[in-house]
């Protein structure tokens, strides 16, 4: 990527958007290169629930040797309730249910998955996750919290630049790139080894996300 010319991909983004999916009414899948990105919005009152996941997880064990990230507070959650759970499983199931459709006989309510990892990233102005891919087959990033600060950087914090991108989430295969302002509720999920990062902001507020990796996956 740093030897060659990188292709931006801005304004061209092919979307196939799902209005009546079979476990998420509203979502749709990316395609801004070959590997899908998936995209959806919690409800208000799910997006509770995991806020308040957030605020409780803020004392548990550090993860910070364990990623990649260049954020002080990363904190992984060691026990996932039934109540997290179930607000995944539908936006899982309906990521599976596009990764396999040619194939037949598929019941995905019967669909089992299990989290290798979940764990919740307290970002303040000048952290960042530099560019890295995760373990697994499935991974997830969740925006718990957004700061509006953040988007408006461009604006009132002037910088010289023709990429300016404060706190933006970047997806990057071979030489294009895809990158989005993340927005408070918004879930995506992608092929694990697909590389990714994000950028860090000047604003003094805390961004809070959560990641998740998916290592198994069975119809058992």
């Amino acid at each position: 990527m740093e030897s060659g010319q990188v292709i931006q991909w801005r304004q061209c983004i092919a979307a196939n958007e799902i209005k009546d999916g079979e476990f998420v009414k509203d979502h749709q899948f990316i395609f801004p290169f070959s590997p899908q990105i998936y995209q959806s919005t919690f409800t208000s009152s799910d997006l509770n629930i995991l806020q308040e996941l957030a605020e409780n997880s803020r004392d548990s064990i550090r993860w910070g040797k364990k990623l990649s990230g260049n954020i002080q507070e990363q904190r992984v959650v060691k026990s996932m309730n039934h109540e997290v759970l179930s607000i995944l499983a539908p936006h899982i199931q309906e990521y599976i249910k596009f990764e396999t459709e040619e194939e037949q006989d598929l019941n995905y309510d019967n669909l089992n998955f299990a989290l290798s990892s979940f764990w919740f990233n307290y970002m303040r102005k000048n952290e960042f996750n530099p560019l890295h891919a995760h373990s697994g087959f499935i991974s997830g990033v969740i925006m718990i919290k957004v700061p509006e600060e953040i988007s408006q950087e461009p604006i009132n914090i002037p910088l010289e630049s023709n990429a300016r991108c404060p706190g933006m989430l970047e997806w990057v295969s071979i030489n294009r790139f895809y990158r989005r302002y993340p927005v408070e509720g918004e879930i995506y999920l992608f092929p694990a080894n697909l590389q990714h990062q994000v950028y860090p902001f000047a604003s003094d507020v805390e961004r809070i996300t959560a990641s998740f990796n998916i290592s198994e996956i069975n119809f058992s």
